[in-house]
């Protein structure tokens, strides 16, 4: 079997860092064939057809595994952060409520904004297809999911059950969890207070989360978040009409009760305040199509139907600051 002269892997290492691995593996082949034909063949195989494949085969192998695998080696760890970047930028986007249900993402769009390969962006975006937070169509690409009725309620089902188990399963707060729980509450109380209602729909989601990280157990955080995030996609679905103030006061109920140390009292609060806010969403209205047209056009929007062209009608709702 034919081992790759250490000279031209050193040299092919080298060049590794200034040319793409596509054209230094194109180069490969070209070479391997050459030394094949020209060379190696006729010191060590006599013409022979087998062996000249194998040589060939050996070469351009041998050749390939040093030029890649290292290369692959060094970038794992930075297309892993970036593919993590994008997930996390686009979650965050839902939780503030800046992406909304149904909104297209491009992939070379993507891919421009994050400046990396659509490779990358279509490896980030299947990741958030396992969490039910995307959803790819045919020859239309992909989109923000927007959840059914039936999955409104499964989504709040599963939200009380792990919630109010996580709450119930405390047995203490860390040292600094008093403190955390109050600086949010401010941070709250202050986006009240100012009119920031993409802040406040942030913060509004962000409070479970918050408890979930003093459990110290990434996995139900993880799992919160994503959860979250698709609660965050049913407010804005089917536009909840849970005030900003009444969340805030249930928030400081939970927050009282889990400082005080009597954390089934916390879950029950827990699982109350979720109730009163799925109890805010009208499941039976279906989603305008025409929504942001109508804003962009700045129609008139009530709580009224009116139909489209085919004679189907569709509600108009007021914006309202989503809650979780």
């Amino acid at each position: 079997m034919m081992i790759l002269p250490s000279s031209i892997r050193e040299r092919f290492t080298c060049w590794r860092r200034i040319f793409p691995i596509e054209e230094l593996l194109t180069l490969a082949a070209m070479l391997a064939k050459w030394a094949i034909q020209d060379n190696f063949c006729n010191q060590a195989c006599s013409g022979s057809e087998n062996c000249r494949l194998d040589l060939w085969y050996t070469f351009t192998f041998d050749l390939g595994t040093t030029l890649a695998f290292p290369s692959c080696m060094q970038d794992s760890d930075i297309s892993s952060d970036k593919r993590a970047g994008i997930e996390e930028a686009i979650v965050s986007g839902i939780l503030s409520g800046r992406i909304k249900p149904g909104t297209r993402l491009g992939e070379s769009q993507l891919a421009t904004v994050f400046s990396v390969s659509r490779t990358r962006v279509r490896e980030a975006l299947m990741r958030l297809e396992a969490r039910c937070i995307v959803q790819v169509s045919p020859r239309r690409g992909w989109y923000v999911i927007e959840p059914s009725a039936e999955e409104a309620m499964m989504v709040y089902g599963a939200r009380r059950a792990l919630e109010s188990g996580l709450v119930r399963s405390l047995t203490a707060l860390p040292p600094d969890g008093a403190a955390i729980l109050e600086t949010h509450l401010d941070q709250e109380r202050a986006a009240i207070a100012s009119g920031d209602r993409q802040r406040l729909t942030y913060l509004m989601g962000d409070f479970h989360i918050r408890i979930a990280e003093l459990s110290g157990n990434t996995v139900l955080v993880d799992i919160l978040r994503d959860l979250t995030a698709r609660t965050m996609l049913i407010s804005l679905q089917y536009q909840s009409d849970y005030h900003a103030r009444q969340s805030h006061k249930g928030h400081c109920g939970i927050a009282a009760a889990l400082v005080a140390g009597d954390f089934t009292r916390a879950a029950e609060l827990s699982i109350e305040h979720l109730d009163e806010v799925e109890a805010g969403l009208d499941l039976t209205v279906r989603p305008d199509p025409l929504a942001d047209l109508r804003h962009s056009l700045s129609m008139p929007t009530s709580r009224n139907v009116n139909p489209d062209a085919s004679g189907t009608t569709f509600p108009t709702t007021t914006r309202r600051t989503t809650e979780c």
